[in-house]
This record gives C-alpha cells, sequence and structure tokens, in this order.
C-alpha cells in the first residue's frame, strides 16, 4: 500500500468518526460537548442542522480524499481534488484553531488533534500525492 493510501484511509476513518458523531448530534444524542463550542448537550433545532449539513459535506470530503489517496477510481480530474485538499486543509486549519479556542475542555481534547491531523493529511496529499 502506498503512503498516500494510508493517509487517505487515516484522514477517512478520523472523518468516519466525526461524522458519525455529527449524525449522533442530530439524533439529539447528549454529546454537545463535543462541537459547536460546547454549548449545550444537547443541540438546539438550528445547530442540529448545521450538524446534518457538516455530516453531508464530511462524507463528501472523505470520498474526494479517497480518490486523491488512489483508494477508489479517480473520477474527476486530479488537479480538481488536488486543489479541493488544499481547501480541506485550510478549513481543518480553521477548525483546529476554533477547537483549540473553545470554552469546552472535550472539545479542545478530542477535536483539536483530530482537525489538525485532518489538516495535515490533507496538506500531505495535496501537496506530495
Amino acid at each position: 500500500m502506498m503512503w498516500a493510501q494510508l493517509v487517505a484511509w487515516l484522514s477517512t476513518i478520523i472523518l468516519a468518526g466525526v461524522v458519525v458523531l455529527q449524525i449522533a448530534l442530530v439524533a439529539g444524542a447528549p454529546l454537545g460537548h463535543l462541537a459547536w463550542g460546547g454549548q449545550t448537550r444537547v443541540l438546539p433545532t438550528k445547530l442540529r442542522w448545521a450538524s446534518a449539513a457538516s455530516a453531508l459535506a464530511l462524507a463528501a470530503f472523505a470520498w474526494v480524499i479517497l480518490i486523491h489517496g488512489h483508494v477508489v477510481e479517480r473520477a474527476v480530474p486530479y488537479e480538481w481534488t488536488r486543489i479541493a485538499l488544499g481547501i480541506f486543509a485550510a478549513q481543518f486549519s480553521l477548525n483546529t484553531l476554533a477547537n483549540l479556542s473553545s470554552k469546552s475542555p472535550a472539545e479542545k481534547m478530542i477535536m483539536s488533534p483530530a482537525t489538525a491531523i485532518l489538516a495535515a493529511c490533507c496538506l500531505a496529499l495535496a501537496l506530495f500525492a
């Protein structure tokens, strides 16, 4: 297995975990301390919609990462996925800063490393794969 495939799988596993978290939040699980600044244990309707959108976006991100990492067949031009990964790296970097500034200790300890790893993986794939 190539390094790019390993990085793509690592990213996808982390993203799958975050997607599951977002779906649980949509369903009303008392896990709000892990997302959205830890504002509430159970998300209000507006944030549940945001979690639903986030779950869909993150699933799409995972698919693009798997394409670029040569795990699934390339359905779009290489340059498009490379640009997308650069955007994902920037997004996850900003996410990491937001998580680090959260008032929620759980969000800082769990989500900050996850988004930092995702940022590094996306940047590595964009630059070197």
